[in-house]
């Protein structure tokens, strides 16, 4: 029992993945490409865990934060560089979750969504601390409506089983790396450096669950997978332009519930995602300036106004409309890319290098370095295709 009650943070992760970067990334590219590059969903998957259970052993051995660790290590440069990929990615992740839980809002009002920029604001900044404890089971029950997107996926393939060659086709057939910015920002939708943070801090802040890790990371590949292949499916090629547009393509298994539900659950998932985001920013604030840890709540002010006026930037450039959105996620998930390369290869030294290293797993000590370097090779890759 104990070890089932371990797993449940992993089972709120992997439910909660399904956030705003994901949602409005997989809608525009697999709306459009119809799931040509589902391999690139499965990819960062593959042996994500053993990153976030190394960064979390790395804590837990060192009860130092990730940038600490670095800078002793190997200096105050590769310190901040760290660091400043860390604030690229959180601030374009905070800003995507700020204006999806907007729209969401005004899904289910039908107000324009800038309105409701001040009062999400105010519940993704101070919903965790409001409801205390409690906010992870909150966050769990606001989720759990994602899993209608398998429940759908597998309806559609079951309607049409000639859909089934076209998912084993982006599956198996791994084409497309050089196709420019889509694969990166699948792979930033995907996973994020903030989670290789959030783990580490963790793993000196309160004991790792392998259990709940792994079962996270199955939750969040089934997910992640069926929400592409509903995309992919749904939309015949013509993205959505809205997320009335996105919730239609649950209406097979929802009904017209899904446009009560869909906006509800993303709201939620944006909660649980904008509080993971939020700690490792202003623990790199407070890196950066040299503050201590214990006083990093004094960037909260400055942030509230970063992310505020960055979204309401957004959407004055996009003339208000439901795009700023798709907008946001797309670039957020080529930052949150991007901004893996330097974690994973510090991570990956760290690990190599470690005093300890006879004690470490083999997987980590021989699968880590080379899993970094397959995603580090693929955004580079993707780079490339763009300069070229």
């Amino acid at each position: 029992m104990n070890k089932l009650s371990s797993a449940g943070p992993g089972l709120i992760e992997g439910l909660s993945c399904v956030e705003a970067s994901m949602i409005g990334t997989y809608a525009y590219i697999f709306g459009t490409d119809k799931g040509t590059l589902l391999w690139a969903v499965i990819v960062p998957f593959l042996l994500w865990p053993l990153i976030e259970a190394s960064a979390s052993l790395l804590g837990e051995g060192t009860r130092m934060n990730f940038l600490e660790i670095i800078k002793k290590k190997y200096g105050d440069g590769l310190a901040a560089l760290a660091a400043l990929s860390l604030l690229a990615s959180n601030l374009s992740a905070m800003v995507a979750e700020l204006i999806a839980a907007s729209l969401a809002l005004s899904m289910l009002s039908g107000f324009p969504w800038p309105v409701f920029v001040p009062i999400s604001l105010s519940v993704l900044f101070l919903g965790p601390s409001a409801s205390g404890k409690h906010w992870k089971l909150i966050v769990l029950m606001g989720s759990l409506p994602m899993l209608a997107f398998p429940a759908t996926a597998l309806l559609a393939i079951l309607r049409n089983p000639i859909s089934l060659g076209l998912v084993g086709s982006g599956v198996f057939r791994v084409n497309g790396i050089f196709s420019g910015s889509d694969v990166i920002a699948i792979i930033g939708a995907t996973v994020a450096p903030d989670a290789i943070f959030f783990a580490e801090e963790s793993g000196y802040e309160e004991k790792t669950s392998f259990l709940g890790v792994g079962i996270g990371h199955v939750v969040a590949l089934l997910v992640s997978l069926s929400v592409a292949i509903t995309f992919a499916l749904s939309f015949a090629g013509v993205p959505p332009s809205s997320l009335v547009g996105i919730a239609g393509a649950l209406t097979p298994t929802l009904g017209n519930y899904a446009y009560l539900i869909f906006p509800v659950a993303l709201f939620s998932s944006c909660v649980a995602a904008f509080a993971v985001a939020l700690k490792p920013w202003l623990s790199s604030l407070s890196f950066l300036t040299g503050l201590p840890r214990s006083r990093r709540e004094e960037f909260l002010p400055a942030t509230v106004v970063l992310v505020m006026g960055t979204s309401l930037y957004l959407g004055l450039m996009e003339s208000w409309r439901a795009r700023a959105f798709e907008q946001a996620a797309y670039t957020s998930g080529v930052i949150s890319s991007i901004g893996l390369i330097a974690p994973l290869i510090l991570l990956s030294a760290l690990v190599f290098n470690a005093k300890n290293k006879k004690n470490l797993p083999l997987s980590l000590k021989v699968f880590l370095p080379l899993y970094s370097l397959l995603l580090v090779g693929i955004v580079f890759s993707g780079l490339l295709s763009i300069i070229i």
